[in-house]
């Protein structure tokens, strides 16, 4: 069953996966495969379960077709050790391993592969289960961008730092 989109203070047209972002947190929520037989009226945590304790990732493409571009972001305080990754399309890696919500690019039109990664930990104040696509987080600056290959996944995995060690 596939994710769903939902626009947050910005303009999304499904149809031509365009992403219109007016204001420094705005952006396009995703939200992981919805729950068979969920209830239209329950909660989002009820209708779109994640795994408390277990870790997540969010991948998708983006492409700037208007404005200017100066990051990539993601947040979710319902989620910890966030890490974002973001390749070029001449292959260098940009990331941080750290809890960080953005990373600087390249004002350009090449097209970036983007893997945010978190570890849910609901609890009864913030446990929003989605993970949030923000071109020029904190910014403010007007960008439209096309978003494709959009993936929201449960994920088990073996990650390389910066020091080269190895980390499930």
């Amino acid at each position: 069953m596939p994710h769903s989109l939902e626009s947050y203070e910005s303009n999304y047209d499904s149809g031509q996966g365009l992403l219109t972002c007016k204001g420094a947190w705005s952006g396009l929520r995703v939200l992981p495969p919805k729950k068979e037989n969920a209830s239209a009226s329950a909660d989002k945590k009820q209708v779109y379960p994640l795994e408390k304790n277990t870790r997540y990732r969010l991948s998708y493409k983006l492409q700037r077709t208007g404005g200017v571009l100066k990051n990539i972001g993601s947040h979710n305080q319902s989620f910890t050790n966030m890490r974002i990754v973001i390749k070029n399309s001449s292959g260098a890696v940009l990331y941080n391993d750290t809890n960080v919500d953005k990373v600087a690019v390249n004002d350009s039109n090449e097209q970036y592969s983007v893997e945010i990664e978190g570890t849910y930990i609901q609890n009864t104040n913030d446990g929003e289960p989605w993970m949030f696509i923000q071109p020029n987080r904190g910014d403010g600056e007007d960008v439209t961008c096309q978003i494709t290959d959009v993936v929201f996944e449960k994920y088990n995995f073996v990650t390389l730092t910066k020091d080269k060690t190895f980390y499930f």
